[in-house]
């Protein structure tokens, strides 16, 4: 285990309060885990695995400090390697593996979940290496693991009339869902190696949906804030660029925090 970021806002020798959420977000390139009571964040440690999802992996990470007790999650949340957007009409006429097809083609050593996606009419089906699903289950195994693309899209708030687009954005992916109306009209994912393509599929995703992209109000989370140079890239095109967060009132490092981790807090 890599350890890149750990912050802890309690003072020297407090406990956690008894209402604490620990939370444990999984990407393909590292790893969040938060600890929040309500809007405060209490401790984060951001990293990455050297050799792919182990248990001895998982270990370290809910090891690291036995005073919270780590090990006793209350969600583990996991990004999907791929994942298709079904309306619900069609979840009684086949099942998730011949739905999820119709679009991607999935292994048959990978698992589906399935997740409802709120005020939309339609379900979430995404899929997950088995091997790796299977350790994560053994870490939690009295509660299902949960999608976190799904956990993020629930958190957003869209208005009736509003035209946005919302993006979570990890270090060399990011996944977008475009709003016409406050109708859900794409949600997609996207690799990128540089800002050019990163640019590039965030401007077609938008576009395929028949927006200009000055007409709109994009909201960002996750690996990115209005000083980096993918923020910077954005402000050309989108005049109105915000960021989906928990409120927070703490220190610069927190209210950072709250927008990258957004769709950890419960």
């Amino acid at each position: 285990m890599n350890i890149h970021s750990e912050y802890c806002f309690l003072p020297e020798g407090a406990v956690l309060p008894d209402e604490s959420i620990k939370v444990l977000g999984i990407h393909s390139e590292g790893f969040y885990f938060l600890i929040h009571h309500g809007s405060e964040i209490l401790y984060a440690l951001l990293g990455s695995f050297r050799n792919g999802i182990t248990a001895s992996a998982l270990m370290a990470i809910t090891d690291r400090k036995p005073t919270f007790k780590m090990s006793e999650l209350d969600q583990l949340l996991l990004v999907p390697e791929s994942f298709v957007a079904v309306p619900n009409e069609f979840l009684a006429i086949q099942n998730d593996r011949q739905l999820y097809e119709m679009v991607n083609v999935i292994p048959d050593s990978y698992e589906l979940i399935k997740s409802n996606l709120s005020n939309t009419g339609a379900t979430l089906l995404s899929a997950f290496n088995s091997e790796s699903f299977q350790v994560l289950q053994q870490l939690q195994p009295k509660q299902p693991l949960a999608d976190l693309t799904a956990a993020w899209f629930n958190k957003i708030d869209v208005s009736a009339s509003e035209n946005s687009a919302h993006m979570l954005i990890f270090p060399s992916s990011f996944v977008i869902a475009v709003f016409v109306n406050g109708k859900l009209q794409l949600i997609n994912s996207f690799n990128y190696s540089d800002k050019s393509n990163f640019l590039y599929y965030s401007l077609g995703a938008i576009k395929a949906c028949k927006i200009n992209p000055a007409d709109i109000e994009l909201w960002l989370c996750g690996e990115i804030s209005p000083s980096s140079p993918l923020a910077e890239a954005l402000t050309a095109y989108f005049p109105a660029i915000r960021y989906d967060a928990v409120e927070n009132n703490g220190d610069a490092d927190s209210r950072r925090l709250s927008s990258m981790l957004f769709p950890l807090f419960q």
